[in-house]
């Protein structure tokens, strides 16, 4: 077991369990363990995946079920959670490039066709 802790974290990983044996257990409120199965249940949300386009917004006078059910389908997952963790995957999004050439006039900010190989 390998485990590293500070006052507000610890993190231990069980090798013999492979990436499953991770764990992040935070040590002051809201006290809550991350593992690789862990669900952000109390995530704030806030991202809106329709981007400027989904115009009608949401119809949560007449029925409240129905907007709460289409508020999980265009609204994403975000930073902020009530858990103290959120997990986000950014793979799809642009990389800081190598600069492989000696041009220093041609400095390559971002890769957008970056592909990842996990």
């Amino acid at each position: 077991m390998l485990i590293f802790s500070t006052s507000d974290l610890k993190v231990s990983h069980d090798k013999t369990k492979g990436l499953n044996g991770l764990s992040i257990a935070l040590l002051k409120a809201p006290f809550t363990v991350w593992t690789m199965n862990s669900t952000d249940e109390n995530n704030l949300n806030g991202t809106h995946l329709q981007g400027p386009s989904f115009g009608r917004g949401l119809d949560c006078y007449s029925n409240k079920d129905d907007c709460v059910r289409e508020y999980y389908q265009v609204m994403g997952r975000d930073l902020l959670s009530r858990d103290g963790w959120a997990v986000v995957d950014d793979l799809s999004t642009p990389r800081f490039a190598d600069d492989n050439n000696d041009d220093n006039d041609a400095f390559v900010w971002f890769d957008g066709d970056h592909e990842s190989h996990a």
